[in-house]
């Protein structure tokens, strides 16, 4: 028992509790500025599809960019909390980069069909 009320006073000690709470905002924070940057980004992307509504292509490419806009998004989100939470994202970050370019290899007739 004399164990795990060590362990308890350790875990919940008033300087932890302190920096679990600062690590927390800053991720809110964090969170927070990223999805309101997502938000104003999608309303530019519908607003120029609304005024160029007449071209299918171009709403095509709107409903693409949205879509890897989302994921890129979401990856921001999971690299700034675990940064926050300290773990070291190199790795990942690497991964991130060679899987970029194998999708944009991938793409590449893609891109080149709409641009002609």
């Amino acid at each position: 028992m004399d164990k795990i009320e060590k362990i308890f006073v350790l875990m919940f000690s008033p300087e932890k509790i302190v920096h679990y709470s600062a690590k927390a905002i800053g991720i809110i924070l964090s969170l927070a500025v990223i999805y309101i940057f997502y938000k104003l980004v999608q309303f530019g992307i519908e607003r120029a599809v609304r005024t160029r509504l007449h071209d299918g292509r171009f709403s095509m490419v709107a409903s693409l960019v949205k879509s890897a806009l989302r994921y890129v998004v979401f990856f921001i989100m999971l690299i700034t909390v675990l940064q926050q939470l300290g773990l070291n994202i190199t790795a990942l970050l690497a991964s991130a980069g060679i899987l970029g370019l194998a999708i944009s290899f991938g793409a590449q007739n893609l891109v080149r069909d709409i641009i002609s």
